[in-house]
Order: structure tokens, then sequence, then C-alpha cells
């Protein structure tokens, strides 16, 4: 385990917004969830890069086909630029960023583990990591005041030690209002019906608490959990170096302490099948709810500055306009790599044309494409940026 779930907010106000929270979790597919759930665990097989592979293990030297099964879903997304943080030669975190609209410096992250221990690990963390893909998949349909981040940490199982590097690395120029961070949160080992929050006296993460419990209570009807406040929490997962630092987290699971975990904790034994689904999708539900609150759901929907390249919030890459025509224009940042190049895939994850990227914008014509869905990759010798683009 070492994660559960932190929250972090700025405003942490519930309800503002009411008349949405509803319609956005209706969206919940629970038979997406547990399909995802299965091809993450290698309970089934599945489709990356166009090939089709089973996720045997998720341990931190030996994930990389779960960290691209993760990142091409996430590419898939509207409004949602991906980014792969190599951090070290074992270690690579995943960062999908959402733009936000008014005060797109106000970010709030949503986290999870991806690594694991054995083969399998459905609780201990791909209930996590498939609750972030599905509230971005939902929350990616909407747009938001505030930026948020999905963040998939690698190397927890390790010591935390990718959100340790997230943490320490984090640009002082945004304003982190928010996070959560989602660990184990499909088995209900006492069968409370419950949702455990874990607090520590930081930041305002006791205000952060109540907004969770505020959600909870606001929502019963939707969500079906009651709120179950640890205080002191856990500190055991990827929230620790959030509290470490003094900033406002949370964190949610399944388990109130470590003699409520999953009997198959850190196991093989740890299946979909000891799961209790339902109240899976119901902690989906709530995730979904707390973090559509703490982002502010844009009052418009007018989410057209996203395009701009002068967006504070993204001022990395820049891939525009999308959907494109004639031609895409590719934006590097200032202090970009001496060596950058771009690479268009199609959906099934051929290469079809590549080139180096000499200038900070380059305008590359696409005459040579058809109409359709294409995956950017922009590389230097730090990361890789993967962005979905339509030519129509």
């Amino acid at each position: 385990m070492k994660s559960l779930v932190f929250i972090i907010v700025s405003s942490l106000s519930v309800g503002l917004f009411g008349q949405s929270i509803p319609e956005i979790i209706s969206h919940v597919n629970e038979n997406t969830l547990e399909t995802m759930l299965k091809e993450l665990t290698g309970e089934v097989s599945t489709v990356v890069n166009g090939n089709s592979v089973t996720i045997l293990n998720r341990e931190s030297n030996q994930n990389d086909l779960a960290k691209d099964f993760i990142v091409e879903r996430l590419s898939n997304l509207n409004k949602i630029t991906v980014t792969t943080d190599a951090y070290s030669t074992n270690g690579t975190n995943i960062i999908a960023t959402q733009a936000g609209t008014s005060n797109p410096n106000n970010v709030v992250v949503m986290c999870a583990h991806y690594d694991s221990v054995a083969n399998y690990c459905a609780d201990d963390n791909a209930t996590g990591t498939i609750a972030v893909l599905e509230v971005a998949r939902i929350l990616s349909a909407y747009c938001f005041d505030y930026t948020i981040q999905y963040v998939l940490f690698d190397e927890e199982e390790d010591g935390l030690v990718g959100s340790q590097h997230f943490v320490n690395t984090f640009d002082s120029a945004h304003n982190l209002i928010g996070a959560i961070n989602l660990d184990m949160m499909g088995y209900d080992r006492d069968q409370a019906n419950d949702a455990p929050i874990h607090v520590q006296d930081s930041g305002n993460s006791y205000a952060l608490k109540d907004s969770a419990v505020s959600v909870l209570n606001t929502y019963n009807a939707e969500i079906e959990l009651t709120p179950n406040v640890i205080d002191p929490g856990i500190e055991a997962s990827d929230h620790f170096y959030f509290w470490f630092g003094g900033r406002t987290a949370i964190m949610i699971s399944d388990a109130s302490s470590f003699e409520d975990l999953t009997t198959h904790y850190h196991t093989a034994d740890d299946r979909v099948s000891t799961l209790d689904l339902p109240y899976y999708y119901n902690m989906v539900r709530f995730l979904l709810a707390i973090t559509a609150s703490t982002a502010e759901v844009s009052a418009t929907q007018d989410c057209s500055n996203l395009s701009n390249p002068t967006n504070k919030a993204n001022q990395g890459v820049q891939i525009f306009p999308n959907p494109a025509g004639e031609c895409v224009i590719i934006t590097l940042p200032n202090k970009r790599s001496s060596e950058a190049s771009v690479g268009f895939y199609n959906i099934l994850g051929e290469l079809i044309y590549q080139q180096e990227l000499t200038e900070i914008k380059t305008q590359i014509d696409l005459a040579r494409f058809y109409n359709g869905v294409y995956f950017v990759k922009v590389k230097n010798d730090k990361e890789t940026i993967t962005k979905k683009l339509i030519v129509d």
C-alpha cells in the first residue's frame, strides 16, 4: 500500500456548482472501470501502441507496459497534455495537465502510484490508478477555473520516490491548492461502507478534510458512502511529502489503519475478483465530486483560451490549432533542450512522420496526412510530451 489518497484545496468550498456535481457523478462507467482494472492487472490482455499485450507486472523496474497503457489512455482525452518525467533509471512519473480557464496558476492534483510489488496487485494500486484515469476521462469533458493535474507516481513501493521528486520539483510559479492521492480503494474489509479520510495538521488540510466530508454529506444519495476521518492519518503513502513540506493534503483509501488493509496486501492474491466493486464505484464517484468541487467547474464552460499558446498554465510545449487543417504549429519553451524532435503516430501506434525541432516555433505541413486522429510526441533529453491531434 504505501499510497492512499490525498487532496489539496484552495477555496475549500462545496456546493457552489451543486447542480453540476450530480451530473458529473452520473458519468462513471462501471463496465469501463472493471475492464480497465483487469487490463492493468494482467487478468485480460489489452492493446498498447497497437499491439495486443498482457501487463504481467508493474514493479518499478519492469512496468513500461503499464506506463504506456496509462499514457495512451490519457493522451486520448481532450483538453489534456501528457508529460512523462523520467527522473531516474527506473522511475518515470506521468503527468496529465488540464489547464484551467480563469485561474490557471492554481493547480489541483489528483494522484496515485502505478507501481506494485507483485503480479496483479489489484487493490494496491490498480484501483487508484484506474480511478485517476476514469476521473480524467469524465472531467476532460468539462472546463474548470483551476488547472487539474492527474499524476501517476512510480516507485512508491520503493520509498515514495516518485512523489518526493514531484513535490521537490513542482513549479514554484504555480499555486498548489489541491491534490488527491488514491491508493487501495476497493476492498472495504470491515464492510463499514465508509470513505476513510486521512488528515494531519499541515497547511489547510483540516479545511480540505471538511470539504471532503461536506461532499459526502451533500451528495450522499449519489455516492452512498459515509465519511470516516482519521486524525492523525497514516503517513505511508505518496501524500507524505506534501505533509512533510507543510502543504495541504488528505489521503483517501479503503483502509482506516494497517489492520484494515486487504488480507491479500502485497501478494499476487490481490486480484480483481477479491474486490468489492460496487464499493469501488462509489469511491470513484466521491473522487469525481471532490475534484470537481475543488477545481471549480467553470460557469461559462468556455475553454477557448486553452488553445492560446500564451496560457500561463501551459508554458511548455504547445501544439495548435487542434483540430488542425493544412498545418500545425509546435512551440517549445524558451529554455528548450538543445535537442528536440517531434513524431506523429497513427492510432495503431505506427510512426508516420518525424522531424527535428531546431527552432522555438515550428510550422509543419499536414498535406501528407489523411483526416483522422494522431498522437504527437515531442521529445527532448529530459521528457516526452504526448498530445492527441485531430486533422480535418
